[in-house]
């Protein structure tokens, strides 16, 4: 599913916040280092790591939660790991999956895409976090593969927050359709506006659900 990005909620700070036009800032891109030649092999082992913490022991949908997985590495193999390089290959396998998501869901797919969302509370935010792998920040993009641990609800959205360059708070928001017991992967471009002093300011602000049909 597209993600998007959240119009900034800016927060007092030293320094007047500047209202970035448009989220992706050139300045900002610029200043981040160049990938140095060890940095495929370390991106590489990254998106391994995927394949490792990937959370999907219910077997019937493992080729569907292996998806995104799969597709990055192969997608990464052999290629310089410049920020356009692996933000194609996250894209390009975002795409595929969700292609595969709607050939297996169908009829279905469409009444979770146009139902009501209901924001998870902080608790039940934290039962997602405890049975899922941990978030990967591949250069400026944002992966996340959850496990939906709740039986009666279909997890629909997420946001992402993170302090600026400026203090100046960023949000941004991803959608796809992970069903109770599966895991589904949300995926958020252009982050390029994180820098790696602020990395740990980035908190998941959002979570919502659908009640299940049927």
């Amino acid at each position: 599913m597209q993600a998007r990005r959240i119009r900034p909620a800016v927060r007092p700070c030293r320094q007047p916040p500047v209202h970035p036009r448009h989220l992706r800032s050139r300045a900002v891109a610029a200043t981040l280092p160049a990938p140095a030649p060890w940095h495929a092999a370390a991106l590489l082992a990254l998106a391994a790591l995927l394949l490792l913490a990937w959370p999907a022991p219910n077997r019937a949908a493992a080729a569907e939660a292996e998806c995104f997985s799969q597709c990055v590495p192969e997608r990464l193999a052999d290629r310089t790991p410049l920020d356009p390089v692996v933000r194609d290959a996250v894209k390009t396998c975002r795409d595929l999956c969700e292609v595969a998501l709607r050939e297996r869901l169908g009829t279905t797919l469409a009444a979770y895409e146009t139902c009501r969302e209901k924001d998870l509370s902080d608790q039940d935010i934290l039962a997602v976090r405890q049975a899922s792998g941990p978030y990967f920040l591949m250069l400026t993009n944002f992966v996340w593969a959850i496990r939906n641990p709740f039986p009666d609800r279909v997890l629909r959205s997420m946001e992402i927050r993170h302090y600026g360059p400026t203090l100046n708070e960023l949000g941004y928001e991803a959608k796809t359709v992970v069903l109770p017991g599966e895991t589904g992967t949300f995926v958020m471009l252009d982050v390029n506006q994180m820098l790696p002093q602020l990395k740990h300011t980035l908190k998941i602000a959002r979570l919502t659900y659908c009640d299940k049909a049927g």
